[in-house]
């Protein structure tokens, strides 16, 4: 078997893997232990981040291993010895709507980078870019800098699912008083004020920060601040009487899973037990939301792909509040003009009341 990098990278991963708690995102413990030891060089770096995630993607190999250094330089040195099932443990529990052969292919796929410009005429093939007609957004393979772009407001970097969803509301967000009710950075947000234009678009979280990093992002874009609001909607005590929202986008907690191969580090701690906490949780929202009489819509939203998060959800909310129906429900993330790459799994359904 033949090493592509120095051996003592690949036992230096592992002793990385090794010291992870799991408190901390990966990428925030990576980088804080990258700056406790500053005389690795770039070229280390990147070979023990790339080690570290290929660990992380391949971690039930390395369960009751002998030789765990063995494994990783086997994997990386040939992809056909990648998990082939990295979700298996939740089949039972993936919605039937996802295709579960192809989710170990996405899985390993190194993300690539999606840009949306403000400029729809804006021709970025100069820097190895292609743009995706279907959503006006292009794709970079080869992660590239953007912060020139980014730092003067000329677009954002959104997963075409966040894009997609958007984009296939636009009818009913257009001039209308949009909540935005789980805004979180704002990326959503962004584009609802940038293709519906909506006539007045409050945004809402949990985090007060959050909230001030939004409101930064709008003034860098120069899009029209929203109202913005600190609040937990899952609480009953929450105040929502003077907000009278037309529309309501809840793109509410949930496990993640359609974005694990960002974060595998998650995908490694995750338990089938902790989904009910967050479909309950989402059925908190749903109703308190559900009793906001202004709202002619409800667009609920999560990146699971996990159908008790996201059918079951909707078929119970449903049931308990007939006074709402569903016209539309749909897994977003896919690319018809490149079979090859998609997105981010994203779920939306459109909740009307009658």
């Amino acid at each position: 078997m033949i090493s592509r990098r120095h051996p003592r990278h690949y036992d230096q991963a592992l002793r990385i893997i090794e010291a992870y708690e799991g408190n901390t995102p990966f990428p925030i413990y990576l980088s804080d232990t990258f700056r406790r030891n500053k005389n690795w060089g770039s070229k280390d770096r990147r070979s023990y981040r790339e080690l570290c995630y290929l660990y992380l993607k391949n971690f039930r190999l390395f369960k009751n291993a002998e030789n765990p250094t063995e494994i990783l330089i086997s994997l990386d040195s040939d992809k056909s010895n990648y998990d082939p099932d990295p979700y298996f443990e939740f089949y039972p529990d993936i919605s039937k709507s996802i295709e579960k052969n192809e989710l170990a292919r996405w899985f390993h796929k190194i993300p690539p980078i999606f840009y949306f410009p403000w400029d729809k005429n804006i021709d970025l093939t100069g820097l190895n870019a292609r743009k995706l007609s279907e959503f006006q957004t292009w794709i970079f393979s080869n992660q590239p800098s953007l912060n020139a772009l980014i730092d003067k407001g000329e677009g954002i970097i959104q997963d075409v699912s966040s894009t997609q969803v958007i984009q296939s509301y636009a009818t009913q967000l257009n001039g209308k008083k949009v909540w935005d009710c789980c805004a979180g950075a704002g990326g959503k947000a962004l584009m609802i004020e940038h293709l519906s234009a909506p006539s007045e678009l409050i945004c809402s979280d949990i985090r007060p920060q959050i909230l001030e990093n939004l409101r930064s992002r709008f003034k860098l874009n120069r899009k029209k601040e929203p109202q913005l609001r600190v609040m937990d909607i899952s609480s009953s005590e929450s105040n929502l009487s003077d907000l009278k929202p037309e529309i309501i986008l809840a793109d509410v907690p949930c496990s993640g899973s359609g974005t694990w191969r960002r974060n595998p580090e998650v995908l490694k701690n995750f338990e089938v037990s902790q989904l009910d906490f967050f479909k309950q949780r989402q059925k908190r929202i749903l109703k308190t939301l559900s009793t906001i009489d202004s709202a002619e819509y409800i667009i609920y939203c999560t990146c699971s792909i996990f159908k008790g998060e996201n059918e079951e959800v909707i078929s119970e909310f449903l049931s308990e509040n007939q006074q709402f129906s569903c016209q539309n429900m749909m897994y977003h993330g896919h690319i018809r003009e490149n079979e090859n790459v998609r997105g981010d799994y994203l779920f939306s359904a459109l909740l009307k009341r009658l």
